[in-house]
């Protein structure tokens, strides 16, 4: 601007040229932003929708397979999830169990995987992805080490019985290095092992055949308590208690939520209780909302 006026004036022109250039596109820069992290999030929602539709059937997607903008976007977000896993950089989210005088006795860990520009994933597709790629082992070495690292804070606190409990796949609770993962964690931080839960679905439950329960058992001898989540009134839950496998179960949450409104949802729940008191197991309500539903 200098060179072809001969005058400061024409630098200045030139740059209010350059600026009025930009605030002119900067809105269409923007929109397109907008519009590609809504297109990102759709193919996330197709991701996520398949995880469903597999978890109904009982089978494992193959999501690295998938051709075209979902395939692409299953691989992109593997990178970001186990980028995050090489760092250390594991997002728990703590959810309080309290009893009925509203006691905190313990919380469940929550895995939480941020991505940016898309926001928390689903997490069952993040648990797809690192499974279909043989990463589980990995996050579940990351998630113990981090519980035992809450539950040591907590403990040097004076919460001396609190209990933090974590989901694992059947795949990852048969493992034959989880007891040693879990004793390495008790010998460094010195935890009481009573004070770990590890959880199980009944559709993961339904996964561990005969000889795996040694695995169990030995997880229950070292201490480690053993629960069963969304507990309900199917065969498979009633032959789990039958082989006295689990401390606690969770009462499934489509019966909490049909209690206000359902006379048998209030009996199937009477009689899960005296089951627990019969067999000595504990009980969990998830979805307890109100004070009536506590009651």
């Amino acid at each position: 601007g200098y060179a072809a006026t001969g005058s400061i004036s024409g630098s200045i022109l030139q740059l209010v040229n350059l600026i009025v250039g930009m605030l002119i596109y900067l809105p269409f820069v923007r929109f397109n932003m907008r519009r590609i992290n809504q297109t990102k999030k759709m193919q996330v929602k197709k991701l996520e929708e398949l995880v469903i539709l597999h978890e109904e059937d009982g089978t494992s997607p193959k999501l690295m397979q998938l051709e075209g903008e979902a395939g692409e976007m299953a691989r992109f977000l593997l990178g970001e999830i186990v980028h995050q896993l090489h760092k250390g950089e594991i997002n728990i989210h703590y959810q309080p169990q309290v009893n009925q005088k509203g006691k905190a006795l313990g919380a469940e860990a929550l895995l939480r995987c941020f991505v940016e520009s898309i926001g928390y994933l689903y997490p069952p597709l993040v648990i797809a992805l690192l499974k279909e790629n043989g990463y589980l082992e990995l996050l579940r070495d990351l998630l113990i080490h981090q519980v035992f690292c809450d539950l040591k804070i907590l403990q040097d606190q004076g919460y001396q019985h609190f209990i933090l409990s974590l989901n694992l796949t059947a795949e990852q609770l048969v493992n034959p290095k989880l007891i040693s993962k879990i004793q390495q964690e008790i010998d460094q931080t010195g935890i009481n092992s009573s004070m770990i839960g590890l959880e199980l679905t009944e559709q993961a439950a339904m996964e561990i055949t005969q000889k795996n329960i040694a695995q169990i058992m030995r997880l229950r001898k070292l201490g480690v308590r053993i629960i069963m989540d969304d507990f309900g009134m199917g065969h498979s839950s009633m032959m789990y208690l039958l082989n006295n496998q689990f401390d606690c179960v969770k009462l499934d949450g489509s019966l909490i939520k049909q209690l206000r409104d359902s006379k048998r949802s209030a009996k199937i729940i009477e009689s899960i209780m005296q089951l627990s008191q019969s067999l000595h197991f504990d009980v969990v309500a998830e979805y307890v909302e109100d004070q009536s539903q506590q009651q």
